[in-house]
């Protein structure tokens, strides 16, 4: 019996060997030789997909710079774990509507210029408002961002912000030269709502209209000037309707965002997030802040070397002079916002403590 019961535990013994050395485990492939084993992806895993909605056309610089950084970061930083989808052009939801198109669920995450939902962010709108001192958009983008971390407003809750970035100043690109506030008295100028204070405080004539209006309206006449940021002079052939740029770069700076749904951020696990935050901040350090500083030079480049555009720097005394006429419009403001009981006068102070503190770093 005791022979018998050996002669057992060894087949038995024998089996699970050859059973072992058959069975290969689903998630893995025989290795090299060397004695390892080589990981294979699980045939099941499923990424995370989020939803990404965009104003940008598919093929505007925006749309081939930032956007693949965007989510090819993401997805490295997750291993994978996470994919976006993008929906470019409007095509999920349109400029203007997609900070609450996000905010409510539409899209899981999406990229909003914030000139287009003004009053809906009061504490940041005072980043907009003609009076600003900031030269470039690397300057804007991390006076903005460091603002916005100090003082925390209430018009964030609803949504997560994975970063902000800034256009930089806008200019005035004319079919006259504009070399003093005497050239301006009385020129249409064709601007955004916002900034039509301003133009009137100057002397000139605001027409509101948007970009894609401005072309035909400079070539017909109807304007004599465009107040945009450099970018434009390209982006929607200005430089082809205009002859000479003043630089201004204390009229406006545009604000963009890069947001997420509340409900989808909180849905995702903590490594998820920290994760994607940290790509965010990769992105935004390596090409967000300087991405219109690049398109703005381009634009200029192109304009002077292309169709043999002026470009008129006002003297300092001569800037002064159009600064204390639109000092208001910013003093005004910040008491508004003190009258709501949001912090009006230390978001202004920031504004120019930082604008100064970062225009003199990218000088």
């Amino acid at each position: 019996m005791k022979n018998k019961s050996l002669v057992i535990c060894i087949v038995l013994f024998m089996l699970v060997g050859l059973l072992a050395g058959c069975g290969t485990p689903s998630s893995e492939v025989p290795g090299d030789g060397s004695g390892t084993s080589v990981k294979t992806p699980d045939e099941d895993f499923k990424p995370i997909e989020l939803s990404f909605a965009g104003f940008m056309p598919a093929n505007s610089p925006y749309e081939k710079v930032i956007m693949p950084a965007f989510v090819e970061e993401v997805e490295a930083a997750t291993n994978g774990r996470v994919k976006i989808v993008t929906y470019p052009g409007g095509t999920l939801l349109e400029g203007g509507d997609i900070f609450d198109g996000v905010t409510e669920g539409v899209a899981d995450m999406g990229h909003e210029s914030l000139s287009w939902v003004e009053g809906r962010l009061p504490v940041s709108d005072i980043f907009k408002k003609s009076g600003v001192p900031f030269e470039s958009s690397k300057a804007a983008s991390r006076a903005f961002s460091e603002t916005i971390e100090i003082l925390q407003p209430e018009e964030y809750k609803d949504i997560k912000v994975l970063m902000f970035f800034c256009t930089g100043p806008g200019n005035i690109h004319s079919n006259v030269p504009v070399r003093n506030l005497e050239d301006f008295q009385g020129l249409e100028v064709r601007c955004i709502g916002s900034d039509s204070p301003a133009i009137t405080a100057l002397g000139a004539i605001p027409v509101t209209m948007t970009h894609a209006e401005s072309y035909e309206a400079l070539q017909k006449g109807i304007v004599k000037a465009n107040l945009a940021s450099n970018e434009a002079l390209i982006a929607w052939n200005l430089a082809e309707v205009t002859k000479y740029t003043t630089l201004t770069p204390f009229l406006y700076n545009g604000l963009q965002a890069i947001v997420a749904n509340l409900d989808t951020w909180n849905s995702l696990s903590e490594d998820i997030q920290e994760a994607i935050e940290e790509a965010s901040k990769k992105v935004w350090e390596e090409h967000a802040i300087s991405f219109f500083d690049t398109q703005s030079d381009a634009g200029l480049k192109h304009a002077v070397e292309e169709t043999g555009q002026e470009v008129i720097t006002l003297s300092e005394e001569e800037a002064e002079r159009w600064k204390e006429k639109i000092a208001f419009i910013i003093d005004e403001y910040a008491e508004e916002l003190n009258s709501r009981g949001l912090p009006g006068t230390e978001a202004k102070g920031l504004v120019f403590e930082l604008g100064e503190k970062y225009n003199e770093m990218y000088r």
